[in-house]
């Protein structure tokens, strides 16, 4: 019983989620998310959110560019050990590399997928730019899973290539300190916020 009631809180706080998510952005936008902590598990919120959009209807793709922890092919029990990183370091068609969910097959996603420090190595913002462009023209949202801004500041390299960003923080928060620190950084680097997500964690 304890189990059924807390999975159907589950279930509807997901749908609260995606009709303040569709209210909060318009169609064939770039949405970042960027958590504020790292102890926040953001891809399975951005997975399950890509799900039930894509349920309802919605041409949803996401695309890991958290390449410090890639935690996607995990989370959506898929085995690909190839992705973004492949996209652009080695120049490789993005369409080749779109794979689709185990278990909502509507949903496609580019994967990162493997562990990466290096990631100034190889992002380019002309060809992120163009494939975002390119994008958004095939799919109604473009969820972008990116790592948190608490300690690296990689997700700040997205900008300027995003529609909108946002902000992934935990309820429990003294003062909402990890909030305002993530939002201050952003901010400083142009970013457009369209949201603050409250999680349990």
């Amino acid at each position: 019983m304890f189990n059924k009631n807390k999975n159907l809180r589950v279930k509807k706080a997901f749908e609260n989620l995606k009709e303040n998510f569709i209210k909060a952005v318009d169609r064939h936008e770039v949405i970042q998310f960027v958590p504020a902590t790292e102890k926040i598990d953001k891809t399975s919120i951005i997975l399950n959110l890509g799900r039930i959009l894509t349920k309802n209807g919605y041409k949803v793709i996401i695309i890991e560019s958290d390449f410090r922890n890639p935690t996607l092919s995990e989370k959506a029990e898929v085995e690909i050990n190839r992705g973004l990183v492949d996209i652009l370091e080695k120049e490789r068609p993005y369409e080749n590399y779109i794979i689709n969910d185990s278990i909502e097959k509507g949903l496609d996603m580019i994967l990162a997928p493997e562990k990466r420090e290096d990631t100034l190595g190889f992002l380019d913002i002309d060809r992120l730019d163009d494939i975002f462009y390119l994008l958004s023209e095939k799919y109604d949202y473009i969820l972008l899973d990116t790592a948190s801004n608490e300690k690296n500041d990689d997700a700040h390299f997205y900008a300027d290539l995003v529609d909108s960003v946002m902000i992934l923080a935990p309820k429990k928060d003294f003062r909402d300190k990890k909030l305002k620190n993530a939002l201050e950084k952003l901010e400083n680097v142009g970013a457009k916020i369209s949201a603050i997500i409250k999680t349990e964690k």
